[in-house]
């Protein structure tokens, strides 16, 4: 990842990430803004837990661990949770 800087802005519900070069508009619908509670290294990958803006809800994402330090990730971190499914599978208790 190169040291150029990069901000992001949210509006009109879509992500916007800008950089030295043109801004860059997101296909992804779900785009859930959050504040990392969570970062755990392992090896080769890490967990990131997120709390959700608006509530006391987790999402929890597995990146590799090159990704979450390019990133800088650590806690207290702002991020946008940025969920691409082509399926959404439902349990119920038994």
């Amino acid at each position: 990842m190169n040291d150029s800087r990069m901000r992001t802005r949210h509006i009109d519900d879509t992500l916007h990430i800008e950089s030295e070069g043109p801004a860059m508009k997101l296909s992804i619908r779900n785009q859930l803004a959050g504040e990392v509670v969570s970062v755990t290294l392992g090896a080769v990958n890490a967990t990131i837990k997120v709390r959700l803006d608006g509530g006391d809800q987790i999402v929890t994402s597995s990146i590799t661990k090159e990704a979450a330090e390019e990133l800088g990730l650590a806690e207290g971190s702002r991020v946008f949770a940025l969920v691409k499914a082509s399926e959404v599978s439902i349990g119920v208790p038994d």
